[in-house]
């Protein structure tokens, strides 16, 4: 059998086994890695936990992803900190069997598991991690949805200066 014709056998294969009926039931986990407690932002980690709960319900309720599989999201609390981060990630990546992760708020967290993420082959999505660092390495499982320090502070220190209640007045 030449190269070609084995590739669109494995091809047509993985095609017909995504779109089975057993498998279509199966849902794709997705991991929520965020701070839920002391000493991290647990404010912010529930609004990003309530983020992708809307996230996936929105998902679900318009027949789900490759061939109708739900989505089912597994939520870790890093509590701000590398060590539990990294924790999280690791379980969520081997036990939970998650595709993907998303939500680190801390820069600390992020930088630690993103190891983690190129070990596991597992995406992991920043939703408000800014520092620079974590993407100058132009990893391949690394992505973030959110401005890095520098370029952050430069928009603010713009905005301010712009802003009348900034404005010194007049004599």
């Amino acid at each position: 059998m030449t190269g070609r014709v084995r590739f669109a056998l494995l091809a047509a294969l993985l095609v017909i086994g995504l779109t089975s009926p057993a498998l279509a039931q199966k849902p794709v986990k997705i991991g929520v890695l965020t701070p839920l407690s002391p000493p991290g932002d647990a404010a912010a980690g529930q609004f990003i936990a309530r983020g992708a709960k809307m996230g996936a319900d929105d998902v679900n309720a318009r027949g789900g992803v490759l061939g109708g599989r739900k989505i089912e999201l597994v939520v870790e609390d890093d509590s701000g900190t590398p060590e539990k981060g990294a924790a999280g990630f690791r379980k969520l990546a081997t036990q939970d069997q998650a595709v993907a992760v998303v939500g680190q708020f801390h820069s600390s967290v992020m930088t630690a598991v993103q190891a983690l993420a190129e070990q596991f082959k597992v995406p992991v999505f920043s939703t408000q991690a800014s520092a620079r660092q974590i993407t100058e390495q132009h990893l391949t499982y690394t992505f973030r949805t959110h401005v890095i320090d520098p370029d952050r502070c430069q928009m603010w220190t713009r905005w301010v200066g712009r802003s009348p209640r900034c404005t010194p007045a007049a004599s």
